[in-house]
């Protein structure tokens, strides 16, 4: 039983890492798009200003877009890493409950370890 649940647990841990790298993944391709999007717009606007204020404007609103796209790119990062971390918590909780119940419980005992 305990060579499974280890792999039950290795494939569980496989999984959830895959998931987070790929949401970690599509988080920073996003910000490089919007990023990219903001980078085209600015050398526009760069190149057919000649408004010394405009360009300043320009600049501070390019500025201002790329810090956004960086911020929504770490609230998804940072949102992802917490939703890995509680799976996996709770994951090594069922995990030690488990193997409480299945090797120190009498069977038909219904109680659970009070550290668990």
């Amino acid at each position: 039983m305990e060579t499974e649940d280890l792999e039950a647990r290795k494939e569980t841990r496989d999984e959830s890492s895959k998931v987070l790298w790929e949401v970690l993944t599509r988080a920073q391709k996003a910000y490089e798009d919007a990023k990219k999007q903001a980078d085209i717009v600015y050398k526009e606007i760069e190149k057919h200003t000649v408004d010394k204020q405009a360009k300043e404007e320009a600049h501070e609103a390019y500025k201002e877009a790329v810090k956004q796209a960086e911020k929504v790119r770490d609230a998804i990062k940072n949102q992802a890493k917490v939703v890995h971390a509680g799976n996996w918590e709770q994951a090594e909780k069922d995990y030690r409950e488990a193997r409480y119940i299945s090797e120190v419980q009498p069977i038909g005992s219904n109680d659970t370890h009070p550290d668990v």
